[in-house]
């Protein structure tokens, strides 16, 4: 047994981007997606000595690890979408006064700001207030915005 364990956990070891990729959806029943390609060796070699050794989990172990991966936006694409849903809604508005000057931004609803007095958009509300500031500070805490 043991020597079967060492063997496959070789094997694993000598395999290239492609076969770890097709033995990880042939064991787990997805695509390994982004996973760096040690992250999906390591996982493979885990696998392979828990299935071997008879190592088992109870129930409760099980719901946990579930939970957990239910919530990894790695493992789950979809849940890297959703969370852009959650940007502020086109059009609204944020405004704050430095040195007597009236500042404004607006979500472009992809979390990226247009800054009203340039029109240009920057990639997050940080990058608008170090444009203002000429220091870096939050821009969330900046303008107000809260999640």
């Amino acid at each position: 047994m043991e020597e079967t364990v060492k063997s496959e956990v070789a094997e694993i070891a000598a395999m290239d981007a492609k076969g770890l990729r097709e033995k990880y959806r042939s064991l787990l029943g997805r695509h390994a997606g982004k996973l760096s390609e040690a992250y999906v060796r390591s996982r493979l070699s885990f696998l392979v000595q828990g299935v071997r050794t008879g190592l088992a989990l109870s129930d409760s172990e099980k719901g946990v690890l579930e939970a957990v991966a239910g919530i990894d936006p790695v493992l789950n694409p979809e849940l890297r979408e959703r969370r852009k849903a959650g940007y502020p809604r086109a059009g609204k508005t944020w405004s704050h006064i430095y040195r007597g000057v009236k500042h404004v931004i607006a979500a472009d609803g992809n979390g990226r700001f247009v800054y009203r007095q340039d029109g240009k958009t920057y990639a997050s509300a940080t990058a608008v207030a170090r444009k203002i500031t000429g220091t870096h500070c939050s821009g969330r805490r900046f303008f107000g915005i809260e999640d």
